[in-house]
């Protein structure tokens, strides 16, 4: 018995060698042609799903941005100007040049317009 504990505690179990503690890792690039996205095609039923969900309209299409010539950027913000011009008309209610006016005499009463052109 005391050899068997003799060996246990003198003996070590594990052999122990010297490790490299840095290595020289070479990097290895590699192309790839195609779509990694795409590994496999849908079949069966996730084909038909995919395919309803794009009649349905689920999958949004990119919006591209189409640069505009000066003349379209004029037009534009003619457009908006009218655009703000009926918004004001609308959120007053004003139908007649005489509704315009009352609503002008209103506010310089209430003391928003300070000036005049």
């Amino acid at each position: 018995m005391d050899s068997i504990k003799e060996k246990i505690f003198n003996k070590p179990l594990i052999c122990y060698e010297k490790v490299k503690f840095y290595a020289i890792i070479t990097v290895q690039k590699f192309r790839y042609n195609g779509r990694i996205r795409n590994k496999y095609k849908p079949k069966g039923i996730f084909a038909l799903y995919y395919y309803y969900r794009f009649l349905l309209g689920a999958y949004q299409k990119k919006n591209i941005q189409h640069k505009l010539t000066p003349r379209m950027r004029e037009a534009i913000k003619k457009m908006e100007h009218y655009s703000e011009q009926i918004r004001f008309l609308c959120k007053y209610k004003l139908e007649t040049i005489d509704n315009v006016d009352e609503l002008k005499e209103i506010k310089r009463k209430a003391g928003y317009i300070k000036y005049q052109k």
